[in-house]
């Protein structure tokens, strides 16, 4: 019986044409024989493609090449299940913070058979590449997603350290968001800093980079709300 979560260097996997190559960069394995349960989760990259159909053949290459481990592991096994998150970037699927352009499901169904390639789940959050930010962008961008995330920690830190860990309570909440928030403003300032830029400019540009992650397109009117928002969180 094995549980385990798997956290792989960037891998390249073979077997599949320049085009649609991908790398697999962690893989959640559920391989219990005893209970009949036999799941794989990987997250995988294909590095900014041009087309749903760059990867709908990576896709299918790993679907089936886990489907066929699976069936040869344990082929009777009632509760097979392969799930794959596909990512446009390294940095997305290391944060595995819901940034994926695809995922996609196949269960078993009618007993033990797992699903073929046609009949499986897809749910794009497709992206538009014409519109893709340049590596600056993505990569600034990631210095404030993880900084954010960081600031976030530490807030709540800051405030559990002063109240306790066990006398947290709702009416706490004002004094965490507030906390966290500092922090926030503080990421931003030393990104600015850093940067050489406004904390407009760097509005500006997460704000593009946000909404086509969000798969929209970036048009200046959204941009401007979206820096707008950004720029009430980043204020006193």
């Amino acid at each position: 019986m094995s549980y385990r979560l798997v956290i792989l260097p960037v891998i390249l996997a073979l077997g599949c044409s320049d085009s649609s190559s991908y790398s697999i960069v962690g893989l959640e394995e559920k391989n219990i024989p005893a209970q009949g349960i036999q799941h794989r989760c990987p997250r995988v990259v294909v590095l900014e493609p041009e087309s749903k159909q760059q990867v709908e053949v990576a896709l299918r290459d790993i679907y089936q090449n886990y489907k066929q481990e699976i069936e040869g592991l344990q082929p009777d096994a009632p509760h097979k299940r392969i799930s794959i998150l596909l990512y446009d970037s390294v940095a997305d699927a290391e944060d595995h913070d819901g940034y994926h352009i695809c995922h996609v499901t196949g269960n078993s169904i009618a007993g033990p058979i797992l699903p073929e390639w046609e009949d499986v789940e897809i749910d794009w959050k497709w992206r538009d590449p014409k519109y893709r930010p340049t590596p600056d962008q993505l990569k600034l961008f990631t210095e404030y997603w993880r900084g954010q995330n960081q600031a976030f920690k530490d807030g709540e830190s800051l405030y559990f350290e002063a109240k306790g860990n066990n006398t947290w309570t709702l009416e706490d909440q004002p004094g965490i968001e507030k906390s966290k928030k500092a922090e926030v403003i503080k990421v931003v300032q030393a990104l600015c800093k850093r940067n050489g830029m406004s904390q407009a400019e760097l509005g500006r540009e997460m704000a593009y980079v946000w909404l086509w992650k969000l798969g929209e397109q970036p048009t200046d009117e959204r941009v401007k709300e979206w820096s707008d928002d950004f720029h009430k969180d980043w204020t006193e």
